[in-house]
């Protein structure tokens, strides 16, 4: 296949990370609907607030929340696989999704309850040289869960945004500090800016205004293929979706 045989699809593939309050879910939660939105983080109240005090209430419409992470720690889990399993379904029988967008919030509460769930429910009779402490084993699988999940949503023609809060890394060697998602496992986190088209650092200025940074800058990573500039107001009309 020649690349001029390629056509550019108009979906949004994004990983939007920063501080607690930066105004990821809100957001988020403006992204074209219908939405189906994966809420770990205990935060989709926040958007609804600020949806409902900006007049969007048909935006509220449009969205579907699965609240995870409100769940009993042995039920968050099998609940999300289950969600995961009946869009693999579509997938298989190649049908059309229920939803425009898929919000995942965050990236880092799933990683952290996912490696509970090893520990507690899935996995328990695994030897781990500490009780209660995750192994490498669990790590091993981690990865290859996440990345057999996210690499094949990636790949559907729909809107993918996941968010995540932000890990600070210290090369002891060099002394180099790179800011980026933070999720359980070394690999993963190396391998999850990757697979996105976007990646964006969302964070609130000392004026109060909240920006997304589009370009590596300050030690964070990000990339941006949609040609926006280094630094953008935190809106849809920015993203010029």
């Amino acid at each position: 296949m020649k690349a001029s045989d390629l056509k550019a699809k108009p979906f949004f593939k994004a990983l939007i990370y920063g501080e607690s309050g930066a105004g990821k879910t809100c957001l988020a939660a403006q992204m074209p609907g219908p939405i189906e939105y994966w809420d770990f983080d205990h935060k989709i109240s926040s958007a609804v607030y600020w949806l409902s005090q900006q007049g969007k209430n048909a935006q509220l419409d449009q969205i579907d929340v699965y609240q995870f992470g409100q769940l009993p720690l042995k039920e968050r889990i099998p609940a999300w696989e289950a969600r995961t399993r009946i869009i693999d379904d579509l997938i298989r029988k190649k049908q059309p999704f229920p939803f425009k967008t898929l919000v995942l919030d965050s990236i880092t509460s799933l990683s952290h309850h996912l490696m509970e769930d090893y520990i507690f429910r899935s996995q328990t009779g695994l030897k781990r040289p500490l009780e209660g402490v995750n192994g490498l084993q669990d790590y091993s699988l981690y990865e290859k869960h996440m990345t057999r999940v996210l690499t094949g949503l990636l790949a559907q023609d729909v809107n993918i945004v996941v968010l995540g809060h932000v890990d600070i890394d210290k090369d002891e060697t060099t002394g180099q500090i790179t800011k980026k998602p933070l999720c359980a496992g070394q690999q993963l986190a190396k391998k999850l800016p990757i697979w996105f088209e976007e990646v964006y650092v969302a964070t609130a200025k000392p004026d109060g205004s909240r920006v997304l940074l589009t370009q590596a800058v300050n030690n964070y990573i990000a990339r941006c293929q949609r040609g926006l500039a280094k630094e953008v107001p935190m809106t849809i009309e920015a993203l010029k979706l």
